[in-house]
């Protein structure tokens, strides 16, 4: 008989990395999709091997790690990253040189030292606080439904059978175990007098479990009020761009609501989410329980009197609100099942920690939809909290008293009152968003559309001599765009030449967003991209503000783009960026020079600089003449110009 075939050292490596990559995940789900896929599908020698290789093929130090390095950074371990395992002695042979000098590079460029460093926390997470004193249980979200159980069934069938049952939960809380809160035992300690007066430690052990467990719904219910918080000011701050960023006050209203329509979403699944997690909770703790009906109503009602009563009791209107709210999230619907019963939630505030919840650090919104998941296709997520929120009104049914509320300063039906608006103004900010978009578009088509048959021809004759080979080549916008320019030049004493540089810059805006932009987007995709964020450098220097949402994200359609911001992302060192310019035969040079020629005469005339005729005649000779090239600045956007 043969000994078990001993596990080659690649198997060894993959079961190392693997457990790694676990012990990360007891802290954090941030920034683990990726590995944990590719450990799956090409195994941990392979996935190892693929993040030291990115850096080096991107040839140059300044290029980020791999997102899994960065999270082991973030929580304070990066002795369990990739880079750090790779120098372990054990795996002699599996890398080359040059893997090894990229690992030994990248960790010592963020201050770490696998030789003279150990682990910054205990590997096996948060240890268990001393007990002074034998406890039952803690809630579990998947307990059996009240009395409904095989020992229940069996209690009431025997001769003191509640007795017995009784009995044996104390046998195990004094032995050091953690009995269930079974409600038929809840309930016979509180009758039986026998019982209460041989096991009043058990009694005990019941009072300290709801104790326990009003503490944490009532840490939870405080988490969620910031979380139902989703008016503009308070999630203003995941918006990318400052005013002074775009340079034009008209255009930020528009950015400004097309970024909240992505960042509400994601902010109110939090919120459902976390509701849904608190409404679990609640009914489970109701199971402990032998009485019937909505209990957390009958106690805040004084129907079942006692300890429990009189701390929901004591409850404020508006926290009690956030419960019923919560509860009435569970009516529509099924909803995700939480791994063990946990939530992780993702958030950049400074919350309190809650037993059940697990809070992971995080400002970047795609962070959150990873954490969190995406919302089911059919749900608004703000549209159900607004309708549970109006239910919890109906059902409380109590007057509103001069209290603390949601909302400073707002009551009960104030709140609901601004929900609506909220849900209102989302409704329609699509619409808005477009038609304040359109405005000079619209503007500059109307001049097209009333020129005379004998303007129109002679506009764009002048047009096709100044822009040979392009002008034709044009989307049909930028072509609009450009004759109601050629129609204000044409047009002698015209009270506002800065029309004519309007015209051109915004002609110029839409091609780049038509033909540049799509593809570009499309490629980021393709290699694996997930997002442009604003690189430190530029922080720095003050090309950009420091802002919490990327340049562009997965997802992100050109159609919305603003030239600033697409100034910004032709400039961004991502490598993938200046390879699809490679790749597909444009000049990301010349674009990038163009676009900076139109950007800073546009954001003149857009607020309200005054430009003469001359001025203005010499800015479209410039732009129609750039570089001598046939087509001018438009020439950027054809290959063959």
């Amino acid at each position: 008989m043969t000994n078990a075939q001993e596990p080659s050292l690649e198997a060894k490596f993959h079961n190392r990395l693997l457990a790694a990559v676990s012990e990360v995940g007891l802290r954090t789900r941030l920034g683990l999709a990726a590995i944990r896929e590719d450990i799956q599908n090409v195994g941990g020698l392979q996935s190892a091997k693929l993040r030291l290789k990115t850096r080096i093929r991107v040839g140059c130090i300044s290029a980020r790690p791999s997102k899994y390095f960065l999270t082991t950074r973030r929580i304070g371990r990066m002795d369990l990253s990739v880079e750090a395992i790779a120098l372990e002695p054990g795996w002699l042979g599996l890398f080359t040189p040059g893997e090894i000098d990229q690992a030994m590079a990248t960790l010592s460029e963020y201050g770490f030292s696998p030789a003279l460093e150990a682990p910054t926390e205990p590997s096996a997470g948060v240890p268990a606080p001393f007990e002074r004193e034998p406890s039952l249980a803690p809630i579990r979200l998947s307990e059996p439904r009240r009395a409904f159980t095989l020992e229940s069934i069996w209690a009431r069938a025997r001769p003191h059978g509640e007795c017995e049952l009784t009995a044996e939960s104390v046998i195990a809380l004094r032995n050091g175990g953690h009995p269930p809160a079974h409600p038929l035992v809840r309930k016979h300690i509180g009758e039986c007098l026998k019982c209460g007066n041989l096991y009043p430690d058990l009694a005990a052990a019941f009072e300290r479990f709801d104790e326990m467990a009003l503490q944490t719904w009532s840490g939870m219910l405080a988490i969620f009020r910031t979380a139902m918080n989703l008016e503009d000011e308070h999630i203003k701050r995941f918006v990318l761009l400052a005013p002074d960023d775009l340079g034009q006050p008209e255009e930020y209203q528009p950015y400004f609501d097309h970024e909240l329509e992505f960042i509400r979403p994601i902010c109110a699944w939090r919120a459902v989410r976390l509701g849904c997690h608190i409404a679990k909770f609640m009914s489970a703790f109701t199971w402990t329980f032998m009485e019937t009906g909505d209990l957390w109503l009958r106690w805040r009602r004084g129907e079942l009197r006692g300890p429990v009563s009189d701390i929901v009791r004591a409850t404020g209107r508006e926290e009690f609100l956030l419960a019923l709210t919560a509860e009435n999230l569970l009516l529509p619907r099924s909803w995700p099942t939480e791994d063990e019963g946990v939530l992780w939630m993702p958030a950049d505030e400074d919350f309190a920690p809650v037993p059940g919840v697990v809070i992971d650090p995080s400002d970047d919104l795609d962070e959150w939809e990873e954490l969190l998941g995406k919302p089911p296709e059919d749900l608004h997520p703000y549209g159900i909290l607004y309708l549970a929120y109006c239910a919890a009104i109906a059902q409380l049914g109590e007057p509103e008293p001069g209290s603390k509320d949601l909302v400073q300063g707002a009551g009960p039906s104030e709140q609901m009152d601004r929900m609506e608006g909220i849900l209102r103004d989302m409704q329609r900010s699509q619409a808005e968003d477009r038609e304040r978009q359109d405005a000079i578009i619209g503007q500059l088509e109307r001049v097209v559309l009333n020129m005379k048959s004998t303007d129109r021809a002679a506009c764009e004759e002048s047009l096709l001599a100044e822009l040979p080979g392009v002008y034709g080549k044009l989307a049909p916008g930028a072509r609009n765009l450009c004759l109601a320019s050629e129609q204000v030049y044409r047009t002698p004493g015209y009270a506002a030449p800065g029309d004519i540089v309007r015209g051109l810059a915004t002609a110029f805006e839409l091609q780049l967003r038509h033909t540049v932009m799509p593809g570009l987007f499309d490629y980021l995709e393709y290699r694996g991209v997930k997002n442009l964020k604003i690189p430190e450098e530029w922080i720095r220097s003050h090309r950009a503000q420091d802002r919490s949402q990327p340049l562009w994200r997965r997802g992100e359609k050109a159609d919305k783009c603003e030239l600033g911001t697409m100034d910004l992302i032709l400039g961004h060192p991502e490598p993938f960026v200046a390879e699809f310019f490679v790749r597909h035969g444009f000049s990301l040079a010349d674009i990038q020079e163009a676009t900076d020629l139109v950007r800073k005469p546009r954001n003149a005339v857009s607020h309200g600089s005054c430009f003469d005729i001359g001025t203005a005649e010499a800015i479209r000779a410039d732009w129609f003449h750039w570089k001598n090239r046939p087509g001018g600045i438009f020439s950027v956007f054809f290959r063959n110009e």
